[in-house]
């Protein structure tokens, strides 16, 4: 039996909802060579029923007896791919159809480049678009955005499955953030690319994990970006600081400001010694250095506004919440409190 190109990651824990449009958006793919491998994990609705509708070829089922977690079912079903290249999905999101095509023919086309991300349209759960991400293109500015933050969207990657089981996959202790220590791993071994055209659909509402493991998430990559730094630069910052990269609208104490300077000037240094930065690429570098030291000297303005704040924004819907942020209410209290 001749092995397909690309393998489909799509784990699923109590999707009903969503899963069928989902599935759908795969099968419906301009780009034919790939298997969609489903992993049920122990779901208690009706995702089974609606999984039991679809009859392809292409779909690999897979049930866990029990509920494991994301980062298991990926690992289990990372482990069944038979393909050359693994791509992830969400149950809950819709792909453009075009999109396994077009990531197949760039990484084809780019042997360097093991990791590739696409734009995002982030929606509500009746599917209304809320904004649209686009993320850093080449994998300088990548390597660059990784330390502060989001650097790619996790539903839209593919990734050469060599690099994946030569770093052994998921992490399976990083309950939350199992895609940005991959990541922080891979970006040692090989180039990260993203396009810029949106071929993902991601849905935000209530029970999506970055909705309800939102502080967790955020307490995670924290950890990551510290032992990153460990590795990269050599110096171990503290917690305080990683997570104000994370999320750079906390109160940060004037004590660790210091620290923070420092940490961006021996990343900077890093950039210059590790790759040919182009003078465009450094012009961007200087002006987001200025921007973050910015935000940074204003992190300790109204400390008890700004925990209100997060905490009200913490309690409202997901899609609720991203309006909030996007509108002219959301910047101004980002820019003064």
């Amino acid at each position: 039996m001749t092995k397909p190109t690309v393998s489909v990651l799509l784990p699923a824990y109590n999707g009903e909802k969503f899963i069928a449009e989902a599935v759908q958006s795969m099968l419906e793919q301009t780009y034919r060579d790939f298997e969609l491998i489903v992993i049920d994990d122990g779901s208690t609705d009706r995702t089974a029923a609606t999984l039991d509708q679809f009859h392809d070829s292409r779909i690999l089922r897979l049930c866990n007896p029990e509920n494991l977690g994301l980062v298991r079912s990926l690992n289990r079903a990372a482990s069944a791919a038979q393909g050359k290249y693994l791509a992830r999905m969400d149950a809950d999101d819709i792909s453009d159809r075009t999109r396994l095509e077009k990531q197949v023919k760039f990484l084809e086309l780019n042997p360097e480049v093991g990791v590739l991300g696409t734009a995002v349209r982030q929606t509500d759960s009746r599917g209304r678009v809320l904004s649209k991400l686009v993320y850093p293109e080449t994998h300088e500015l990548i390597f660059w955005r990784f330390f502060f933050g989001l650097a790619l969207q996790h539903p839209t990657v593919m990734v050469r499955a060599d690099l994946f089981n030569a770093v052994h996959g998921y992490n399976e202790e990083f309950l939350c953030g199992q895609d940005t220590e991959l990541w922080s791993r891979l970006l040692e071994r090989t180039k990260f690319a993203n396009l810029s055209e949106t071929l993902h659909y991601r849905r935000l509402h209530g029970k999506s994990v970055g909705s309800s493991h939102y502080a967790a998430q955020r307490r995670y990559d924290a950890e990551i970006k510290r032992a990153f730094f460990t590795r990269v630069i050599g110096s171990t910052p503290s917690l305080a600081v990683c997570g104000w990269l994370v999320e750079p609208t906390r109160f940060l104490p004037t004590a660790y400001k210091a620290e923070l300077i420092a940490l961006i000037g021996q990343f900077y240094k890093y950039m210059e010694q590790t790759f040919e930065l182009a003078p465009g690429v450094r012009a961007y570098l200087h002006s987001n250095i200025q921007r973050r030291l910015s935000a940074a000297r204003l992190s300790d303005r109204r400390p008890a506004a700004k925990f209100i704040f997060r905490m009200v924004r913490d309690k409202l819907p997901i899609a609720t919440r991203h309006r909030l942020k996007q509108s002219k209410l959301g910047y101004f209290f980002a820019r003064h409190i």
